[in-house]
């Protein structure tokens, strides 16, 4: 968990003007000046930097979403899938052929309760989880 009282970059910046810079008895004005120029350029970068993360999926997360949609619609209702099972069964996990990538994928299906799983016998199956309404 983050501190809520941990002061950012900026506003570190921010006070360094005000007690170095603006107090400092033995800065020229030129001095001054050009200290206060250079932490206003990194308060700047620092702040662009920030806002750059727009939180716009990446093209992974996006083929990542796609391809979970895919599975969840192959998968069918009721019928328990171990991972080797999808692997051999679902068209989409046939053209993936990655039984690491695909046993990532339906853990997040898991995570979002789209899937449930459960063990027997020490392996693992994956249902799929039932809509209210379906």
């Amino acid at each position: 968990m983050a501190n809520s009282n941990k002061k950012s970059i900026n506003t570190y910046f921010t006070e360094l003007i005000e007690l170095v810079v603006e107090t400092h008895p033995n800065l020229s004005n030129e001095q001054k000046e050009d200290y206060k120029d250079f932490l206003g350029k990194r308060i700047e970068v620092n702040s662009k930097k920030n806002a750059s993360g727009s939180g716009k999926p990446t093209k992974t997360q996006e083929e990542n979403s796609a391809y979970k949609t895919a599975i969840l619609a192959e998968m069918e209702s009721g019928k328990a899938y171990t991972i080797t099972d999808m692997c051999k069964e679902l068209p989409t996990c046939i053209d993936l052929d990655k039984p690491n990538k695909i046993n990532a994928l339906v853990k997040q299906l898991k995570d979002e309760g789209k899937v449930i799983r459960s063990e027997v016998k020490g392996r693992a199956y994956f249902t799929k989880a039932e809509v209210e309404g379906e």
